[in-house]
């Protein structure tokens, strides 16, 4: 990574562990990894370039090749009909040597953390909706004045308004993040840990450092089949999301949006049938405008982008894409402006009926890279998931995209539609700001479920290039980020259980090219 003049860097490092006692309703038994929800024919992210796997999930009719399941609605593996309401409260108790993340102020203090909660999941033959929504009260025993409040939200469904026609596709978050970042996310929303919030690496940050972050997506879309020839799809991608510092009182809401972003995106699709034999072919136009604050104010994107699939065995399948992409910052310093090319040539591997590995290497965000995904079931209680990708995003974007691509699980925990693997939408070690970056990011899992315990092991690594700053803005600097999870839960009984986590992150920051 380049860097001008004399590089600075500024790195911390943040050890957290946690203990979690659940109260809940009944539960369906050890958290699976699997996903419940898999996305029609690629539900879009911000923008068309944001996910290189647009298409990569199940199979029905071709197993080796993971379009096919996309043409689906997805409503629901093994759908439980009717509603299911779920009412619980979690309890945290957590140390803390340094409340205000201060290097001169260091204060140490305990912290009790209390998150009622409300899971809701229904399955009926037009709609599967999942939600989970857990607000989280910080009590400070030594410093009483930082007690606050936060808002927690996942929510995703699917919906049939005309069978075999019309559909819709929605998801809504909310969560916090510190705002200047540098605290390692405990991600209490994976399967290993259960249903009690997400990013968690807000958990005990004092209320000065902290934003509020919300993001919903509403997707409608047309979906016509022709035959033994293809399937065609016509969609509308709403996005809108913001995050703002919040205010002091326990019962305080954040103080307006200081960055907002509404997006609007239209896609149209067709992926060839059975007519085909073993060759496979997806048409995909897209192209996105947002409005909203600082650099994200007038940015468009759009793409137009074919790629064919050949099934070689049914283990193997290669392909190839071509197209043009169009990406423009307007208000980035500097403006950002990419038309170029698009291309790439990629394998997907199947070595057994649970595991599946993509990679791709191409153009597109006007850079040439590897990018990839996978899940590798070791054995029937262990499994591996992996996924590298590039892009060039904003924070706000960024969380669209990885909200885009979550799921629910059967204990209503966020996974990744792609891989099943636990999915933290946002990296609390950086934190939000109003910047562009060309982000490489990996992250991989490995888990073990035993009878009533299940071990998570968890990495992320972000590498972060700065690309332009917002308007008044100082210029923004790369930042490279790691995060280490390991993560213990054992069930104590249907209605109760008790998690163990810890967390080791650094973050450096580096001067930028500009």
């Amino acid at each position: 990574m380049a860097v001008a003049n004399a590089p600075y860097r500024r790195g911390w490092s943040v050890l957290t562990a946690t203990l979690l006692c659940c109260l809940a309703g009944p539960r369906p038994g050890v958290a699976q990894t699997t996903t419940e929800l898999p996305s029609p024919l690629g539900f879009p992210g911000n923008g068309a370039t944001a996910n290189p796997f647009p298409n990569t999930i199940g199979a029905p009719e071709a197993p080796n090749f993971r379009y096919e399941t996309n043409l689906q609605p997805g409503m629901g593996a093994v759908p439980a009909p009717g509603f299911q309401v779920i009412p619980r409260i979690s309890a945290y108790e957590e140390f803390n040597d340094n409340i205000f993340q201060s290097q001169n102020d260091r204060r140490y203090d305990f912290i009790t953390l209390l998150s009622p909660g409300i899971a809701i999941s229904g399955d009926t033959p037009r709609l599967n909706l999942k939600l989970n929504y857990n607000p989280i009260f910080r009590l400070y025993a030594r410093t009483p004045h930082q007690d606050s409040v936060g808002q927690q939200l996942l929510a995703v469904g699917d919906a049939i308004l005309i069978p075999d026609t019309l559909f819709v596709k929605a998801h809504a978050f909310a969560d916090e993040v510190p705002t200047g970042g540098g605290f390692g996310g405990l991600n209490f929303g994976s399967p290993s840990v259960g249903t009690t919030g997400f990013s968690g690496g807000a958990l005990s940050v004092n209320k000065g450092n902290l934003t509020q972050t919300e993001s919903s997506q509403l997707f409608p879309y047309l979906l016509r089949r022709f035959g033994d020839i293809g399937t065609g799809k016509l969609g509308i991608n709403l996005t809108q999301s913001y995050a703002s510092q919040t205010s002091g009182s326990l019962l305080s809401s954040p103080n307006g949006p200081a960055t907002h972003i509404f997006t609007g995106e239209a896609i149209g699709q067709f992926l060839t049938g059975p007519a085909f034999g073993r060759t496979i072919d997806l048409l995909t136009l897209d192209a996105a405008q947002s409005t909203g604050t600082g650099i994200q104010d007038g940015a468009t994107r759009a793409i137009i982008e074919n790629r064919i699939g050949y099934v070689v065995t049914r283990q193997v399948l290669v392909f190839g894409e071509f197209g043009a992409e169009h990406i423009h910052f307007p208000h980035s310093n500097p403006p950002v402006k990419i038309d170029d090319g698009v291309w790439g040539l990629g394998t997907t591997l199947t070595p057994n009926a649970d595991s599946e590995i993509t990679v791709v290497y191409g153009h597109r965000d006007g850079i040439t890279s590897f990018q990839g995904l996978a899940r590798y079931s070791v054995t029937a209680r262990t499994i591996l998931t992996a996924r590298y990708t590039t892009g060039l995003t904003t924070d706000l974007q960024q969380i669209e995209n990885e909200l885009s691509q979550t799921g629910v699980n059967p204990e209503g925990n966020p996974v990744n539609l792609q891989t099943g693997a636990p999915v933290s939408i946002i990296n609390s070690l950086t934190g939000i700001n109003n910047n562009l970056f060309r982000n490489h990011s990996l992250v991989a899992t490995a888990t073990t479920l035993l009878d009533r315990n299940s071990i998570s092991l968890s990495i992320q690594h972000q590498n972060r290039e700065a690309v332009g700053s917002a308007p008044g803005q100082a210029p923004a600097v790369n930042d490279v980020s790691t995060t280490g999870t390991v993560t213990w839960r054992h069930e104590v009984s249907e209605r109760a259980s008790l998690t163990s986590s810890l967390s080791y992150g650094t973050r450096t920051l580096l001067s930028s090219p500009q």
